[in-house]
Formats: C-alpha cells, structure tokens, sequence
C-alpha cells in the first residue's frame, strides 16, 4: 500500500462535521469504532477548546456483542441536552458503517422525545470524502430547514458557501457582502458560516443565490433553483474582468444595470515570471483565468484535488493555454511543481512546504491547513480588493 504525505481530504464525517460545526448552536454526532481517529482539534480551532461542537461515540466489542443502541442512544440525549433550540447531525464513520446497525430506526423512536431537530446525514461514510459530504449535508439542511415564504419587498441574494471547511471563509463573506451591497442588494442570509436554523428556513425570501464556494454549495443552490425558482450565479468574482463578469450575471437576474469601478491592470510581468496554483476547482479556475488572460502572465500551472471537477476544470481552462492537473496525489502534485519551477506557489499547506524545499515565494490560499494556519482568515482573494491583493503576492514575489 502506498501512503501519501499528504490529504487534501478527510473522510465523509469530516465534511459532514465541518459544515455543522458552522451553524450556530449545532451539534454533530459521530458513531466510529474505538481507534478510529477524528480530527476533532482541527474542527474545534473556530471554538473555545472546551466547546467544540462534535462528538464521537466510540463502538467497541459490547457494541459488537449487542449493538448499538443503548450507547448512541445516551450520546443523543446528552446532546440533546447541550443543544438549544438547534439541530443534532448524526453521521457515521467508514468504519462504524459495517456494522450495517440501523441507525435510522434508533433514530426514529428517539425522535418521539427530542428538544431539538435530529437530522441523519445521507453522505455515505466511504464512497463520499470530505467536500461531496459537506454538499450533502448543506443540501440536506437546506431540505429539511427551508420553509416557503414571501420575496423579500426589495431585491435580495443569499451568500451561500462560507464556513469552516475554507481557511478564508470570514473575508469571503464580508468580500461577497461588499460586492452585493455596492449594487444596492441586500443580503438575506448568510449560510452555512455563523448561521441560524432561522436563516436556513428564510432562505426562500432570497430574490437570488450567489456562492464563495461552489464545490460545497451546487447541490443546495440546484434545489433552491428548482423548488423555489431562485436563479444563481456560480461564478466566483476572481479578478478586474471575473468581478465585472459576476456584476453582469447577477444584473441579468435581478434585473439592474451593473456597473463595476475596476481598471485595467497595469501590470506588465516579467516574461518568464511563473505561477503554481493548487486549490478547489472554482478558486484556481478564476486566479488561472486573471494571471493569464488579464495578467498576462505565460507561465501558470493550475491543480485542484476534487478529481470529479476533471473535464469541467480542463474545458473551463483550454481556451487560456493554462497547464492543468486534477489529482489527489500529494507525490504527484509536488513533482509537477518541482519541473515547473515556480517563482511563486499558491496552495495549501502542502505546497508551502514545497515552496520552502525549491525556494519559491509562497501563499495558502486554501484548505487543508496546517493547524496554525488553520485560524479563520479575514482576508479575501474576491473582488477589486482580491485582485489588488494578488498583484501584491506576485509584486512581492519579483514578477
């Protein structure tokens, strides 16, 4: 068997713990066996250590004898007890999972005297990993949460994508906030990240959808498109020219003439200046697109590790002459880099490990993190201030 050095994702209960470790009040509940291993430190980071909001019942061999039941069942009337007016999320781990107990039917005779709303995640514990199990639990709770209501009387979006899962959630969010409120929209609801069980049921009132995270935010916008014909802009404001094409669509929606104060950068690169970007599909796709086709810049290499996004994030980058890889390989990616040889590296903290052994300049721009980098950011790489931040990396990085 052959270990990798580094995961760019966690298993299914990670993704599922992050997302409802971003609710307020929310409390996750993960069944594994004992051993398993849970990166429960990583989670709490956001919290006081003597609250993070994710517990795991550890399943040993009187589980094995006689089941599950009366130890999940004391592990849900304790949070049951710790939550207040919220929601329990029930996920199990790969392992838990074989031992094909029904969980749902505990769950259904318990529901008959819970405070709180018990919700048992539909990501699978092994075929999905950590970002399509964030998706599912958003959608998910998005099913189960959002009640039909009245449009707001003024034109209003939801910022759908911010939350534990990305290292820069915060300065997205208030970013993404500055970009809507400059066009006299209001903000309805901001979700997953600091959210209220309240916010995910108002969703509905929303006029339009828009996301700092698309990986993890598909799933919930496609339904809110459908059920409550909420049109949505998956593009992500990325760039002079991405921000004015975000302005566009979401003026096209609502229906107001969008106008961005952007200039052209004046930027002129030095000729063999190279860039390595290694990110979710959406994030690298955007800074490949500015730092070649507005930056000018010859020499990009872009990677993203959610190898379902292949083709699209191929396709989304051939017209620009950009090199692209989409693997989960941490070998694989730091050989890449390596050939490529670039003057500047911006990734997780892997790649800033690899910057350190080839003498790049260096910046993360993306989970997974080391855990002391982990610490939400409050910077951005959306809109004019983003792009004005990533000519100061590469500025700063002698291009």
């Amino acid at each position: 068997m052959r270990g990798l050095k580094w995961l760019y994702e966690g298993p299914a209960s990670y993704g599922v713990a992050m997302t409802a470790a971003s609710i307020e009040g929310a409390k996750t509940l993960i069944l594994g066996m004992l051993g398993d291993g849970y990166p429960l430190s990583e989670i709490g980071l956001g919290f006081e250590a003597d609250s993070i909001p994710v517990t795991s019942v550890g399943l040993g061999r009187r589980e094995l004898s006689f089941g599950i039941g009366e130890r999940f069942l004391s592990a849900l009337e304790r949070q049951d007890e710790l939550a207040q007016d919220s929601v329990i999320i029930v996920a199990e781990s790969g392992a838990a999972s074989m031992l094909k107990e029904d969980t749902s039917l505990i769950l259904e005779g318990f529901k008959s005297k819970n405070r709180n709303r018990v919700i048992l995640s539909k990501a699978h514990p092994i075929r999905d990993l950590e970002y399509k199990a964030a998706e599912k639990t958003l959608l998910q709770l998005g099913q189960e949460l959002a009640a039909p209501a009245q449009r707001s009387k003024n034109p209003s979006v939801n910022i759908i994508g911010p939350s534990l899962l990305g290292i820069n959630s915060k300065g997205d969010m208030r970013a993404m906030g500055e970009i809507i409120g400059s066009f006299g929209i209001e903000v309805n609801a901001v979700l997953p990240l600091g959210a209220t069980l309240h916010d995910f049921a108002t969703l509905p009132k929303a006029w339009a959808n828009v996301t700092t995270s698309p990986e993890i935010s598909v799933g919930l916008l496609s339904f809110l498109e459908k059920e409550f014909s909420q049109p949505y802009v998956s593009d992500l404001p990325i760039g002079f020219e991405g921000t004015r094409r975000f302005a566009r669509g979401l003026g096209e929606i609502l229906g107001f003439e969008s106008r961005v104060d952007t200039h052209k950068a004046d930027f002129k690169p030095r000729a063999d200046f190279r860039v390595a970007l290694v990110a979710p599909p959406e994030l690298a796709e955007g800074l490949a697109k500015f730092l070649s086709e507005e930056l000018g810049l010859k020499g990009v290499l872009a990677s993203t590790f959610l190898k379902g996004y292949r083709d699209r994030f191929a396709e989304g980058l051939a017209a620009s002459g950009v090199k692209t890889i989409t693997t989960d390989d941490s070998d694989i990616i730091k050989g890449e880099i390596e050939s490529f040889e670039p003057d500047l590296i911006l990734g997780t903290y892997n790649e800033s490990m690899v910057a350190e052994e080839t003498h790049a300049a260096a910046s993360i721009i993306s989970a997974p993190a080391d855990r002391f980098h982990f610490a939400q950011a409050n910077i951005s790489l959306l809109g004019t201030k983003g792009a004005e931040r990533i000519l100061g990396l590469l500025t700063r990085a002698g291009a």
